[in-house]
């Protein structure tokens, strides 16, 4: 029992002096996409762009407003989620947006 223990701490010891070298890739490496689900001077898109400026001073790439209004939010939804997963692509949208397409889902989900 005793070298079992010990092994286990020699197995964690290595895997701990092997963590060290591992290092996370710097972010953001290009401009960030903020897909908004309002039209050009809704809300959404007002509260987008007024925090674009202090984004971009935080994260030190520019910050692309693209607004795409319709369909309580499914268009930018869809946009977000086909976009490409390296995480330059962001999503804000209206809580109330999310909860029509919850609901949208659901309804359809109980019929079947």
């Amino acid at each position: 029992m005793k070298s079992i223990a010990q092994l286990r701490v020699v197995i964690a010891g290595l895997l701990l002096i092997q963590t060290f070298g591992i290092s996370a890739q710097t972010w953001p490496t290009k401009p960030i996409k903020l897909i908004t689900s309002a039209a050009p001077g809704g809300i959404v898109d007002i509260y987008a762009r007024r925090h674009q400026p202090h984004l971009q001073a935080e994260l030190g790439q520019p910050i692309v407003v693209d607004n795409k209004p319709g369909a309580s939010g499914a268009i930018a939804g869809d946009a977000a989620a086909k976009s490409e997963a390296d995480g330059h692509t962001l999503s804000w949208e209206a809580k109330t947006n999310w909860a029509s397409s919850v609901s949208w889902v659901f309804r359809f989900a109980t019929i079947q």
